[in-house]
């Protein structure tokens, strides 16, 4: 009898083994998408255009904004009025000449 009760308990863990393998088996099977695949969106030739011109115009900005920054601080500061007297383009400026011996400096400016 205690035979009998053993081969039951072990035919039983086998059972659960089996199931316990069957259910590994199926969690690590990857997902079916049944899905159909979707054709990736082309872009119609207006928006390839748009996007052209605004880095176009975006280019023109990174590479001329420098120059523009420049043009008002030197503006600002000449010839606003606001920090100094304005200088205008007649005024007369003091000129440094310099140069090494024998470089062709023999000339002097006037006074």
């Amino acid at each position: 009898a205690k035979m009998k009760q053993q081969k039951k308990q072990g035919n039983r863990s086998s059972i659960r083994n089996r199931k316990k393998k069957k259910n590994l088996k199926e969690e690590s099977k990857p997902e079916v998408n049944n899905e159909s695949p979707q054709p990736e969106k082309t872009k119609h030739w207006t928006e390839e255009i748009v996007t052209f011109i605004r880095n176009c115009i975006l280019i023109a900005c990174v590479v001329s904004a420098p120059y523009a920054i420049m043009l008002l601080y030197t503006w600002y500061h000449l010839q606003s009025g606001i920090t100094r007297p304005i200088v205008k383009l007649e005024d007369t400026r003091q000129m440094l000449v310099f140069g090494m011996q024998g470089s062709g400096t023999t000339q002097k400016s006037k006074e």
